[in-house]
């Protein structure tokens, strides 16, 4: 359409040129020319740009409904899924959710770091679907299952990220992505995190702050005085859940630690004359309560807070995010 354009301006000028009193046209008049010729490029190229977004936003989210259909576990054509998502489906998927905190304008766009993770994990394809301006949906297919996805260590000041695991096909899409939701749950309520919350870390605490309330009970039912929110009741709790994940081994524990023996030892007996001897009866609760208070950020959540049953905070986040509609 613009070469139509320089072509016409190129026609006409001559032409005009030609039948001009000494073959030369008033200055004003070829200012007009060349005007109107720019005038018509210009609004060319915004039609032509108006009719591709279209065209891209109709892609986009015809992808998007596919997508939000695949999660809500619809039948869907894993044919007629793959055409429409431009997207095999007969591999592995690792879901991960990528968002910006603040302000959507700054910074690198979504799809660029979306590209930096497919390359540093590894993956053999990528798919991506816009659900926010600050945010995106990806998954990143392999071939092979991978042990293991290597994130990096950190992303662009603002981003936040969290990943599922690998699952295969079609049903995989929407495991790993909801797998995804519940580790960014838990990524949205640890400032410390700067990298990838990977859902592999964290998926018992994912399980047990499913509801926070309910949690909440739990760990001030067993841990009691344990739980208290100070600096030393911390240590206590890190302390006492590496000794038991270590199957009691004080060695292991102090090197995990970066402690002396002795400060486990300690440690832990503080910790067991704070729950007292009821609980130290079941270990296997206590330990339970020592993973959710991992995450003590995630109690702080309220029965209204869990994503789609109201406007609390953490729905809030989620909906600036585009976790959820």
């Amino acid at each position: 359409m613009l070469r139509g354009v320089r072509l016409g301006h190129a026609f006409l000028y001559r032409a005009l040129r030609d039948a001009a009193p000494g073959g030369e046209l008033p200055g004003r008049l070829t200012e007009m020319l060349f005007e109107q010729a720019d005038l018509l490029s210009g609004e060319l190229a915004e039609v032509y740009v108006a009719e591709r977004d279209r065209w891209e936003e109709s892609e986009e989210a015809a992808r998007c409904r596919m997508i939000e259909a695949i999660i809500a576990g619809e039948k869907a054509d894993p044919t007629v899924a793959e055409r429409i998502l431009d997207y095999p489906l007969g591999r592995h998927h690792v879901a991960v959710i990528l968002w910006r905190e603040g302000h959507a304008d700054a910074g690198p766009r979504p799809r660029l770091i979306a590209a930096d993770l497919l390359d540093a994990g590894g993956g053999d394809g990528l798919l991506q679907v816009a659900v926010h301006a600050s945010a995106v949906w990806i998954w990143i297919g392999f071939d092979v299952r991978p042990d293991r996805v290597r994130w990096p260590r950190s992303l662009p000041d603002g981003w936040r990220a969290a990943a599922g695991p690998p699952s295969f096909g079609l049903p995989g899409v929407r495991r790993s992505h909801l797998a995804a939701r519940g580790a960014a749950r838990i990524a949205a309520t640890t400032l410390a995190d700067t990298g990838v919350r990977d859902y592999v870390d964290v998926r018992t605490a994912c399980l047990l702050t499913g509801d926070a309330e309910q949690a909440r009970w739990y760990v001030q039912e067993t841990l009691g005085a344990l739980a208290a929110p100070d600096d030393w009741s911390e240590q206590l709790r890190d302390t006492l859940r590496c000794y038991l994940a270590s199957g009691r081994s004080l060695k292991t524990a102090a090197e995990q630690l970066a402690v002396a023996r002795n400060t486990v030892t300690y440690r832990v007996k503080r910790a067991g004359l704070l729950l007292g001897a009821r609980h130290l009866a079941d270990l296997s609760e206590v330990r339970l309560a020592l993973e959710i208070m991992r995450f003590p950020d995630v109690l702080d959540r309220g029965p209204a807070d869990r994503p789609g049953d109201g406007p609390g905070p953490m729905r809030r986040m989620y909906v600036r995010a585009g976790l959820v509609p």
